[in-house]
């Protein structure tokens, strides 16, 4: 397996977890918690994504780019199934966003979308099917996250929730290095070619869209807790 790749790999699931734990740490400090929350929600989804690089990790120490056995996608189908969560966890943050008082159009959306995955796991008998399945299931719900948080920075709303144009960047960046992954593979020396470069360009992606919700959660709470010492000092005066 290569250095670098491995290297990688580890960093992800590192900072991942990590970045996780910081999320949900924060949640569980907050006054009234729901599941509906950002912080929560998007714990949810940095867990997801640390447990497919482990996945990864794996798939690519175990087997290679060139072993096509029916082990090898039995793995590589819990890997897509592991991506399929965690998109569908996105598709549930933009849902709340937009749709956050409709439970059964939210329900109907998710069934729809998973039922359509679903399909997809079942059928792909190729590396090549399911890079492509997951290009177009991929592609819409990105569309849809970046215009959303773009048009949250346009009309300046939920600023004390969330950072709308670092979540977007982050977003952008994210599409990009998931779209070009199969190319990054396939290009410079080595099995896997520039795909370590690739999870780099994923990891800033990701970094951008955890500081997108972890800034204003940290600025709310300094500025709560603010709040709190100068009303002791009143009350003690």
């Amino acid at each position: 397996m290569d250095l670098w790749l491995l290297i990688t790999y580890i960093a992800r699931i590192i900072v991942s977890m990590a970045s996780g734990a910081v999320l949900l740490t924060s949640w569980a400090r907050g006054g009234k918690r729901y599941l509906s929350d950002f912080p929560f929600l998007m714990a949810i989804v940095f867990f997801t994504l640390a447990v497919g690089k482990m996945v990864d990790l794996y798939i690519a120490g175990t087997f290679g780019r060139s072993v096509e056995s029916v082990i090898f996608f039995s793995w590589l189908r819990a890997r897509y199934l592991i991506i399929a969560i965690n998109i569908a966890e996105m598709l549930i943050v933009i849902m709340i966003i937009w749709f956050k008082s409709r439970t059964r159009l939210q329900l109907a959306i998710l069934a729809g979308y998973g039922a359509a995955w679903a399909l997809l796991l079942v059928t792909d008998q190729t590396y090549d099917a399911f890079t492509l399945s997951n290009s177009i299931m991929l592609t819409p719900v990105i569309i849809a996250m970046i215009g959303t948080f773009l048009f949250i920075q346009h009309q300046k709303r939920l600023t004390n929730k969330l950072n709308a144009k670092l979540i977007a960047i982050g977003t952008i960046v994210y599409a990009i290095s998931s779209l070009l992954q199969p190319t990054f593979a396939t290009i410079g020396g080595g099995e896997w070619g520039l795909l370590p470069l690739n999870e780099v360009i994923d990891l800033v992606g990701w970094l951008l869209i955890f500081a997108g919700f972890f800034i204003p959660i940290r600025l709310s709470q300094q500025a709560a807790k603010h709040q709190h010492i100068l009303s002791t000092n009143s009350t003690i005066r």
